[in-house]
């Protein structure tokens, strides 16, 4: 188009005749008759794109389909998986909780037993001094 709004001329760049140019009948009937087949490959053209864009917005339109199934099924394992998560989160502080009470009573248990050989070994110590000290008057082995 131009400024002004109109279809500017058409002059055919390869050299064939115009209408424009025609001097007699026969040359615009040729003009014409190449203006109808012009006219038929740019209507068969544009034909081609109105169908490959309804072919275009049809494929579009499933695409949005299934962009909302792919949105509600992504909300869904979200879900599940949040549960499930949340399930684990809570059988794994169970346990946690569980194996820091066993750590706890394992650590009395070991202090105990310190304890038990400690008494053993005094116990011991004081069945050898006293023997000492008995009848055997021993004071520097009882010492």
């Amino acid at each position: 188009m131009t400024a002004n709004g109109h279809l500017p001329d058409f002059e055919p760049d390869d050299g064939s005749s115009s209408i424009y140019n025609a001097r007699s009948v026969s040359e615009i009937r040729a003009a014409l008759a190449e203006l109808h087949k012009k006219e038929a490959t740019v209507t068969s053209q544009l034909d081609a794109l109105v169908s490959a864009q309804k072919d275009l917005q049809r494929e579009l339109g499933r695409l949005d389909l299934f962009r909302a199934n792919v949105t509600t099924q992504a909300s869904k394992a979200r879900a599940i998986s949040n549960g499930m998560l949340s399930d684990a989160a809570a059988n794994a502080k169970r346990i946690s909780n569980s194996v820091k009470k066993l750590d706890l009573e394992q650590e009395r248990v070991k202090a105990t037993l310190t304890v038990v050989e400690q008494v053993g070994e005094l116990k011991a110590c004081i069945l050898g001094v006293s023997g000492s000290m008995g009848a055997a008057q021993d004071w520097e082995t009882a010492c």
